[in-house]
């Protein structure tokens, strides 16, 4: 098999950020609204993110040739994980706060910060990572995992609605000024 998907690790840095870096000048040139920060240091970015505990990132190696050491990341999927629940030892003032600043009912979620991988690996990356990501929702008992994909990746969105049973659950707008 000439793909593997793994967990990423600190020795993945320089790898990733070269990823990183294309995933965020691509999303830059679609919503005119996320500039990036000039001379941004983006494998000083993806040590810090992969040093959270609440994050995964989801790599996905290319073995170009069949039983070689060779491999190269072509790929990522980056969550991180957050309980809507309430810590259980909140004073009583504190939870009637809480309780109104919602009227919805608590969530776990996975939110999906970056996902991206080199277009000639993008058939099957795509699905590997995806795959991975929804396992580990499993895993980690959240109840939803959310994706944000832009508005110009239709077969992505597709891909998403038919073979995994996502559901479009909004279309965001943006209006940029300046």
């Amino acid at each position: 098999m000439p793909y593997q998907q793994r967990l990423a690790i600190a020795n993945d840095v320089s790898e990733i950020a070269p990823l990183w870096e294309k995933f965020a000048h691509d999303r830059a040139q679609i919503n005119p609204s996320m500039k990036i920060k000039p001379n941004f240091d983006f494998r000083r970015y993806v040590e810090y993110q992969l040093k959270k505990k609440d994050r995964y990132c989801f790599i996905l190696e290319h073995y170009p040739q069949e039983n070689s050491e060779n491999k190269t990341i072509v790929g990522f999927l980056y969550t991180y994980i957050y309980d809507e629940s309430p810590p259980p030892n909140l004073s009583s003032e504190l939870l009637a706060e809480i309780e109104l600043q919602t009227p919805f009912l608590p969530r776990k979620v996975g939110s999906v910060l970056g996902l991206y991988v080199v277009e000639k690996h993008r058939g099957i990356g795509i699905k590997i990572l995806i795959e991975s990501a929804l396992k580990k929702a499993e895993e980690l008992g959240i109840t939803d995992l959310d994706l944000l994909i832009s508005e110009d990746q239709i077969s992505l969105q597709h891909i998403l609605e038919k073979k995994y049973d996502f559901t479009k659950s909004g279309v965001q707008f943006v209006k940029h000024y300046v």
